[in-house]
């Protein structure tokens, strides 16, 4: 009689529950550093070695890579000294003139 050892019995094609847990983190990893490299090309004020090196870090060290990149944007994120986030309009700095005349009232009297 043979005996055959559990290696011999696993089917190499079929996946083990390790196999599972390893690709969700692997899944997990791309999705955060294809969403921090997108974060570091769009931020406006990453430029130059500083931008170079935040994407060797958010795509070369997976997890912690990304992860330090949201947390360093959210520390450099600025507030505006008036509170409102956009000047002291209280609206987007590059919104169209009309769009401000609404905001700030009727320029003109309605009789």
């Amino acid at each position: 009689m043979t005996y055959r050892t559990q290696e011999q019995s696993m089917h190499p094609l079929v996946p083990t529950p390790l196999d599972g847990v390893l690709m969700a983190m692997s899944i997990t990893a791309l999705f955060l550093a294809g969403a921090a490299f997108i974060s570091v090309m769009r931020r406006a004020s990453t430029s130059g070695g500083r931008l170079v090196a935040w994407v060797v870090v958010v795509l070369f060290v997976p997890i912690l890579g990304p992860a330090a990149w949201f947390i360093a944007r959210r520390r450099g994120a600025r507030v505006e000294p008036d509170g409102g986030g956009f000047g002291s309009w209280g609206i987007h700095p590059h919104a169209t003139r009309s769009f401000r005349s609404l905001q700030s009232g009727p320029r003109r009297r309605i009789r």
